[in-house]
């Protein structure tokens, strides 16, 4: 791929068949989408540190509503584009006292991704917050997550890893999960894609155990238990949106 090309696409100057072209180059391999999202995360850096925010806005805006409307007319099985915002990287806070909470929120339009004291790596999505300490002391590590996030949790038995949210706790020792727990609305969904966690009531009652492929939604009333048929979803986290077979 013409380097030159492909940032001509990132920054919104292609044309129609340019962008075309750009996006069926990404979807040939994992390598091209590992460049891509690099190259987009680079530009995304110097964008909202060079430009106004509203310029920055209308210019993401008109970008993706271009990029959209062509792999549509293109009836493509597959689109991937990446959502505006920055991308920010907190390594391991350690502030010495397990009280002393810090919180991350991330604006609309973002995401964030970061690393916990233990090694365990959180990605949060667009209107989401976690508090988290500095330092886990005591018998658990204990997180509370309003909003999305993807949590890849690192493994110890002797302490358990749970996430607090306004309508149930979901507690693992080690595995990969997924949560959508926003206090504005009644959305609540947890989605296991390894190892197993177990939901409870902030009560400490069990609710629910989970395994891998399978998640937990809050119909209104109730959890209930089904299977996760697709797991494109998740890649949100990279920043894409994934459709299949969707008009």
């Amino acid at each position: 791929m013409d380097k030159r090309l492909l940032q001509k696409y990132i920054s919104g100057d292609a044309s129609e068949e340019e962008t075309k072209e750009v996006i069926e180059w990404i979807m040939q391999s994992d390598e091209n989408k590992r460049e891509y999202i690099t190259r987009r995360k680079l530009f995304d850096i110097s964008v909202w540190r060079d430009q106004p925010m509203e310029e920055t806005r209308e210019k993401y805006k008109a970008h993706f509503t271009k990029t959209l409307i062509v792999r549509i007319a293109s009836a493509a099985a597959f689109i991937a584009f990446v959502v505006a915002g920055s991308y920010f990287y907190i390594s391991g806070l350690h502030l010495g006292k397990a009280e002393q909470m810090q919180s991350l929120y991330v604006p609309a339009g973002q995401r964030s991704e970061v690393m916990l004291a233990d090694g365990t790596k959180v990605w949060l999505n667009s209107g989401s917050k976690l508090t988290f300490p500095g330092t886990f002391e005591g018998k658990y590590r204990k997180v509370k997550l309003d909003g999305e996030g993807y949590f890849v949790v690192t493994k110890n038995k002797e302490k358990p890893f749970i996430v607090e949210t306004n309508r149930y706790d979901i507690k693992v020792l080690g595995t990969v999960f997924n949560v959508t727990a926003y206090s504005s609305n009644n959305t609540w969904r947890t989605s296991l894609l390894r190892g197993s966690v177990e939901i409870d009531s902030p009560q400490g009652n069990i609710y629910m155990k989970l395994v891998p492929n399978t998640m937990a939604t809050y119909d209104g009333r109730r959890l209930v238990e089904g299977m996760i048929d697709n797991t494109d979803y998740y890649n949100w986290r990279d920043g894409l949106i994934c459709f299949d077979n969707v008009s």
